[in-house]
């Protein structure tokens, strides 16, 4: 496939949180995580392709780590990752 690393000259800092955002703690303390559908998380993620950027999302079970649906978009908006719940869902 000929994948190549492109390192930048200063990486970005993308951990740095937004202070209008809410912050919401962690609420699977303690919780064992015993069966398949128990717990799912979605992901959503930056690819930079030809100068721009493509973002994919992904609803993951946590009890098998498999992934259950994921899509692929131009944009990343509310509408882009609620529709890969919404098909996993169906």
């Amino acid at each position: 496939m000929k994948l190549e690393l492109i390192l930048s000259a200063k990486t970005p800092n993308l951990s740095q949180p937004n202070a209008e955002h809410k912050k919401y703690s962690y609420k699977l303390g303690g919780i064992e995580i015993s069966h398949v559908n128990q717990v799912w998380s979605t992901d959503i993620t930056y690819i930079k392709v030809d100068g721009a950027n493509v973002y994919p999302a992904a609803i993951i079970d946590w009890y098998s780590k498999a992934i259950l649906a994921y899509s692929i978009s131009n944009t990343m908006d509310t509408v882009f990752v609620t529709s890969v719940l919404n098909e996993d869902i169906r």
